[in-house]
């Protein structure tokens, strides 16, 4: 497949993969595609496409031979929190602090505003839980994501600077879409969607053109579909197609866990995390409130490249509590999902 591959059904629009902009709604998607989303948030979470990835153990060697070189651990979407506070687990907090480097994606900008002003949105006070969780100079901050070119672009561009002034790295977006953590290690954020038609936030054909070569190349992307435990056989082979240009795809969006997985024929060295779920998040949807922390450990292969050794994956929960803060904890089990029956080498 070329480079002329998309979607099926969706057409291109200045690098967005959608067909035309709702302006009535904030939505990415057509008017069915939205319609099927909205219905999903009502009736619960689609169950459809089973089998057509299957779950890595959650202790799972990827290369024996690879002897780790740095830690990263990687979450999905930080969702506003409808006015709360947010609080992180000691535990979590500590399993986070012994890597080398933490990803995460900022699905809400920031806003001094009382949030009832000014809708879904996080408050300041996520910065003091970023700087508390994880050293800010090795935080790597995505805001390649369809709800960052919501409002104005001086406004994204208040929320980077406010960002980088307390070291975090931000990518994502048009003055920065990547960050080379070694001289031959890149990280490139890129999305698929966006609610509104914007140059300023990285869309995945930008993403494409910031590979490097000679360098492992791992992309962060905000794709898929949402309300969805499992991936569309489309969004399978996009990804695996994906992989022909970028050495591991980890990604988020659908704000519920997906299958974390290698890629397929050729590509069967590569990962693919279809959605590392919601980190944080303040709605009321059970479903909802559950995420992924991945732990990848790099070294260098026996042809001296950069490569996963080995990863770990648990679950987390964004627990609510009347008049308290939100707090993320470890969980066992994401209630949609009957984890045994879609965990590979079991089925294989």
């Amino acid at each position: 497949m070329g480079d002329e591959f998309t979607l099926k059904g969706i057409k291109k629009s200045k690098g967005w993969k959608k067909h035309f902009t709702l302006d009535l709604v904030a939505t990415p998607y057509n008017w069915y595609e939205s319609f099927v989303a909205l219905g999903r948030y009502i009736f619960g979470v689609s169950k459809r496409n089973k089998g057509t990835a299957y779950y890595l153990p959650q202790k799972y060697t990827v290369d024996s031979d690879i002897k780790k070189e740095f830690t990263m651990h990687i979450v999905g979407d930080w969702l506003d929190l409808k006015g709360r506070d947010l609080e992180v687990n000691k535990d979590v907090k500590e399993y986070i602090q012994k890597g080398d480097y933490f990803l995460l994606n900022l699905e809400k900008l920031i806003t001094d505003q009382p949030v009832w002003k000014k809708e879904k949105l996080n408050k300041p006070q996520i910065i003091e839980v970023m700087l508390d969780l994880f050293p800010p100079e090795k935080t790597i901050v995505t805001i390649a994501n369809n709800h960052s070119g919501d409002d104005s672009k001086d406004f994204m561009y208040k929320n980077i600077n406010r960002l980088t002034e307390k070291g975090f790295i931000v990518i994502g977006h048009a003055d920065k879409p990547y960050v080379d953590i070694r001289d031959d290690f890149r990280i490139i954020a890129g999305s698929t969607w966006s609610n509104k038609i914007v140059d300023y936030v990285t869309c995945l054909d930008l993403a494409r053109q910031q590979k490097k070569e000679g360098a492992y190349n791992l992309l962060i992307l905000h794709g898929g579909y949402e309300v969805e435990i499992f991936p569309r056989p489309q969004i399978v082979s996009f990804n695996n197609h994906l992989l022909e240009s970028f050495d591991s795809i980890f990604s988020h969006h659908s704000h519920t866990p997906m299958p974390i997985c290698q890629g397929r024929d050729d590509n069967i060295d590569k990962i693919i995390a279809y959605s590392l779920g919601d980190f944080s998040c303040g709605y009321f949807h059970k479903w909802r409130n559950y995420g992924m922390l991945l732990r990848a450990n790099y070294g260098k292969n026996k042809d001296n490249q950069w490569d996963i050794g080995s990863l770990e994956w648990n679950f987390t929960k964004c627990q609510k509590k009347k008049n308290k803060p939100y707090r993320v904890g470890f969980s066992k089990k994401y209630p949609s999902l009957r984890l045994k029956k879609y965990t590979y080498p079991k089925i294989q």
